[in-house]
């Protein structure tokens, strides 16, 4: 096991048995590291929010591919919100993730569900584009195909710079 994945696993460990802090500058997303961070500030750019769970199959898939599509829009953010119950499942099913190795400043849990409450999600995954002010610009709901993927990469283009 390389070292990179232990320090992970440790993480991992300490964050299970901290509780979410309360924020009033919005809901909070608690990364899967030591750091709680306000939806408020994550933003002034761009970001591509997929609503994802550990049970949910295709949101891995969709994920794959939304980290590929977000390689070609390093302005745009790319975040994959866990909509689980707890960390314990997602932090597990996310050690074998070769993107979450490659990429894990993108994923993130909604601590007590309230971003994705916030946003109307109903169903995993669903994938919510925002501009840099923070108004919705795209909403997909399950998995992509070919053409769900052009039409986000024509959202993407529109916001890019």
């Amino acid at each position: 096991m390389t070292l990179k994945r232990l320090l992970l696993i440790g993480a991992w460990a300490c964050l299970l048995t901290a509780a979410p802090a309360r924020s009033d500058q919005g809901p909070l997303l608690e990364p899967f590291s030591h750091e709680l961070a306000p939806m408020t500030t994550l933003g002034g750019e761009p970001r591509l929010l997929q609503f994802w769970a550990s049970w949910c199959g295709s949101c891995f898939r969709v994920m794959d591919d939304l980290s590929r599509l977000a390689e070609g829009f390093p302005e745009i953010r790319y975040l994959a919100i866990s909509i689980d119950e707890d960390m314990a499942e997602p932090a597990a099913v996310l050690i074998s993730r070769p993107v979450f190795a490659e990429h894990p400043e993108r994923f993130w849990f909604d601590a007590g569900g309230t971003l994705g409450r916030q946003l109307g999600v109903v169903t995993t995954p669903t994938l919510v584009l925002l501009d840099a002010d923070g108004v919705e610009r795209h909403r997909h709901l399950g998995h992509l195909n070919s053409a769900d993927l052009q039409t986000l990469r024509r959202q993407l283009l529109a916001l890019s710079p």
